[in-house]
């Protein structure tokens, strides 16, 4: 029970009304007492504490106190604040209180909403509005005197809690561009991600947005050995890693999410919460091939001046097979990709030629190309480990110059 002198640091405050009972004090602070008690609403709405009647006694907002009330159990007996706004812009209180001096027939539960009432909170103000209902002894109870049947004299109940949002995230399964499975939200520890090399988008989980109470921005961050910032078009989006940069330098990071009920730069403004996870970025396949402009296939007799291998891709992105003539219409391609852990191998590889959309599992491969389309060559690689990763490199085949003989 509530003892000691009157400490005042209780988030509830002020009276509310029954005719039945008269006053119903929430905290020592509003009723100048001495006995230190009071109503509390904690961050995530839990409401705890007790409130006074000269009348009835104390009455309890703590869960336990009010099991089996209108047959409740665990955490539906408990009297909570909704953090989600109601269609009228208010938070509803939910849940029951518990009259300890129950008795007589009487079991003193007082229900904070039902199919037809409730009590609510205007977020603007802190004001509680609405009514309570308990069988026998108390009945209706007033929480606001300006509420339209109230009476009573002028009285209200209102805290002074803060009602931002509660961040939170979750990982959201596998992700498009991983092979290795789904993350667990209950397993704790970090999410693994891992980072491209080349084109692919990198490769993590979807991460959701799911924070609660009243939301209007969303601003993520990833903070290690590289710093990114990304924010979001609204709240409750799922993202992936690619949102920050398309190459992650690897690491360790930790990813945050920081949400307002403002919307602003970096949700710097108004009521804001932060949930952050810890992201550990490994390097993924180092994807790669390289290319030939005839047979790179040496052989004594047939081709004892076999083709080199080369960089298929130039310093301004495009293939260096744009400025040069395809002899024979045929280009070489092979895989160089490496693979990024010990213990790892590839062990699979998949071709697409634009020329014919055709695809292949071998570790050389030669394609034929029309003169004058534009073509691309893509390999996508996976290791044994779940990873993948790939590279692309376009370009224009040229056809030989056509020559004939001029009579002299």
């Amino acid at each position: 029970m509530p003892a000691g002198v009157c400490a005042g640091d209780n988030n509830v405050h002020g009276w509310a009304w029954s005719e039945n009972i008269g006053w119903l004090s929430f905290s020592c602070y509003s009723a100048g007492g001495t006995t230190n008690y009071g109503v509390n609403i904690a961050s995530d709405g839990t409401m705890s504490g007790y409130a006074w009647s000269e009348n009835i006694g104390w009455v309890s907002f703590n869960g336990a106190d009010a099991a089996g009330c209108g047959g409740c159990s665990g955490s539906n007996c408990q009297a909570k604040v909704n953090q989600t706004l109601n269609g009228s812009g208010e938070y509803e209180v939910s849940g029951w209180a518990k009259v300890l001096a129950n008795g007589g027939g009487w079991d003193g539960c007082i229900s904070l909403r039902g199919s037809n009432y409730g009590v609510s909170i205007d977020p603007a103000t802190g004001d509680f509005h609405g009514w309570a209902w308990s069988d026998m002894v108390l009945g209706w109870l007033s929480f606001n005197s300006v509420d339209s049947g109230a009476g009573g004299g002028s009285y209200k109940v209102y805290t002074t809690a803060g009602f931002g949002p509660t961040a939170k995230m979750e990982c959201g399964g596998a992700g498009a561009n991983c092979a290795y499975g789904t993350c667990d939200n209950n397993a704790g520890g970090s999410w693994v991600a891992y980072s491209p090399a080349q084109e692919c988008p990198i490769c993590i989980y979807p991460v959701k947005d799911v924070s609660e109470g009243s939301t209007a921005c969303a601003y993520w961050t990833l903070s290690g050995p590289a710093n990114y910032e990304y924010q979001a078009s609204g709240p409750g989006q799922t993202i992936n890693l690619s949102a920050f940069a398309n190459k992650i330098v690897p690491g360790d990071y930790t990813l945050s999410l920081k949400v307002s009920d403002e919307l602003s730069a970096g949700c710097a403004s108004g009521n804001t919460d932060t949930a952050s996870h810890t992201v550990i970025i490994k390097q993924g396949i180092d994807a790669d091939f390289v290319c030939a402009l005839g047979d790179p296939i040496y052989d004594e007799e047939t081709n004892p001046e076999p083709a080199s291998w080369q960089d298929c891709t130039s310093s301004a992105g495009k293939a260096d097979f744009a400025k040069k003539i395809v002899r024979g219409g045929k280009i070489y391609v092979k895989d160089i990709s490496l693979h990024s852990e010990e213990g790892t191998e590839i062990v699979d590889w998949n071709w697409q030629f634009t020329i014919d959309g055709g695809e292949s599992t071998d570790n050389a491969e030669m394609v034929s190309f029309t003169a004058g389309k534009n073509n691309k060559i893509e390999l996508k690689v996976f290791d044994n480990g779940g990873r993948t990763n790939c590279k692309e490199a376009d370009f224009s085949a040229r056809s030989l110059p056509k020559w004939e003989e001029v009579p002299i």
